[in-house]
């Protein structure tokens, strides 16, 4: 395993930590798979949204904090979608 990989957390690939990479119309910083896309923790920060959670291959899945510009959800994500009730 090279010295800037950790072992991945959501399964057997390693993955590399980044900083301000462009992504999906903002900035992510966090875990990539070996694809370069967000895979694990990690942050974006779009125009109107912050979200600070899990990713699984470039979506947002798991648990999660997304602040938006009246509101912050803290909850579930599945592909992308918020799910249940969150806080």
């Amino acid at each position: 395993m090279a010295k800037n990989q950790i072992k991945n957390p959501f399964g057997p690939e390693p993955v590399a930590i980044t900083y301000n990479m462009k992504w999906d119309g903002g900035i992510y910083s966090g875990m990539l798979n070996n694809a370069g896309v967000p895979h694990g923790l990690g942050r974006r920060v779009g125009l109107e949204t912050v979200y600070e959670g899990e990713f699984n291959n470039g979506q947002r899945t798991g648990f999660a904090r997304q602040i938006e510009r009246q509101r912050c959800y803290l909850g579930n994500f599945v592909n992308g979608w918020k799910t249940g009730l969150g806080y």
